[in-house]
């Protein structure tokens, strides 16, 4: 009986080595990949979400607050801004504004003395017609109260 032609062409072995090789350099890459993600949560700072109210308490900590400002000009290192409880807060800057600011903004910083912030970032939206006043001010009030009275509400775990 002849062999058929699949019987007769031997099969090509591959080396375990190649194999492994491979595995490890997914590995690899998939071991850069979480520690990236890792490194970039760690550089996150813990912030509390906070109304006029509350912002009193937080003096000396890093906070986030929504203002509603009328208008902060182009350049201008400090402006001020109403929240969402009706507290006039003013906004001090290390950098110039970059742009013009009108409606509601969220302001990332530092709660200072006396109804202010010390102003890291600020995040704009825009302000198309009546979606400034559609911001629903009284559910933000809602939101830094239940903030205020739970311990830890966005506990992770340890931290690496």
């Amino acid at each position: 009986m002849s062999k058929t032609r699949a019987e007769q062409t031997p099969l090509r072995q591959f080396p375990l080595q190649e194999d492994t090789r491979l595995v490890s350099s997914r590995k690899a890459f998939r071991d850069r990949y979480i520690q990236k993600i890792a490194e970039k949560m760690l550089h996150f700072e813990r912030r509390s979400i906070v109304n006029g109210a509350f912002l009193k308490r937080q003096v000396g900590q890093p906070i986030s607050i929504h203002l509603k400002v009328d208008r902060a000009e182009d350049g201008c290192k400090s402006f001020s801004g109403k929240t969402t409880d009706g507290v006039n807060v003013q906004v001090m800057l290390s950098e110039p504004l970059n742009g013009t600011c009108t409606g509601w903004i969220e302001v990332i910083g530092v709660a200072g003395p006396n109804d202010t912030v010390r102003g890291k970032q600020i995040i704009t939206y825009f302000n198309v017609g009546d979606k400034t006043e559609s911001f629903d001010a009284d559910g933000h009030n809602m939101l830094c109260t239940l903030l205020s009275v739970c311990k830890e509400p966005f506990y992770m775990g340890p931290q690496m």
